[in-house]
């Protein structure tokens, strides 16, 4: 009996260490790459954690081509994502944005593997620095989904800028100033 209770407890142990080792996806990237006088922003989001807060999109299976988005499911990315990216100036006069696209890619993470991502490009009306950026998708349900912002500009690696989670006490998303992104 002893020797059973024994090969349970190490089973437990095992696999809880399993568990401790496991490693989420990654968390969505806000890019801010600068035009001129305006500023175009690309969004990817794990398809897998915005199924979890939206109606399934893209719903295949992996082995599979990747779907091409309909207009509609276009039309519901762009709606969602209006209703919880909110980017302004100090006078809090709202940047403007419309979707130019979304697609669905691959990617892979080294701890994670394969996963699909949801990506969309997103161009501004005219910006005028420094700006407020305050974005809650995905995170509104999924409390530790986290947003890493980065600012890609022309021929250059994007550099993270800043990282967007829910404040605990505050139960809200945290706003980010963004200074001038323009050359």
């Amino acid at each position: 009996m002893k020797s059973v209770v024994r090969m349970a407890l190490l089973l437990g142990l095992v696999l809880w260490g399993q568990a401790l080792l496991a490693h989420g996806l990654p968390g969505t990237s806000l890019t801010f790459q600068p035009a001129g006088d305006r500023v175009d922003l690309r969004i990817t989001v794990p398809l897998e954690e915005l199924n979890l807060v939206f109606d399934k999109l893209g719903d295949v299976a992996f082995d599979q081509d990747l779907p091409t988005l309909s207009e509609s499911e276009v039309q519901r990315i762009s709606n969602y994502l209006m209703n919880h990216l909110v980017v302004a100036d100090l006078q809090e006069d709202i940047v403007q944005f419309s979707v130019l696209s979304a697609r669905i890619e691959r990617a892979f993470d080294d701890h994670f593997g394969e996963y699909r991502l949801l990506v969309v490009q997103l161009s501004s009306s005219e910006a005028v620095f420094p700006l407020i950026l305050r974005y809650d998708a995905i995170m509104h349900e999924v409390r530790n989904h986290r947003a890493t912002v980065f600012l890609e500009r022309s021929g250059a690696t994007p550099a993270k800028i800043g990282i967007l989670q829910n404040n605990a006490a505050l139960r809200s998303p945290v706003s980010l100033l963004i200074e001038d992104l323009r050359d």
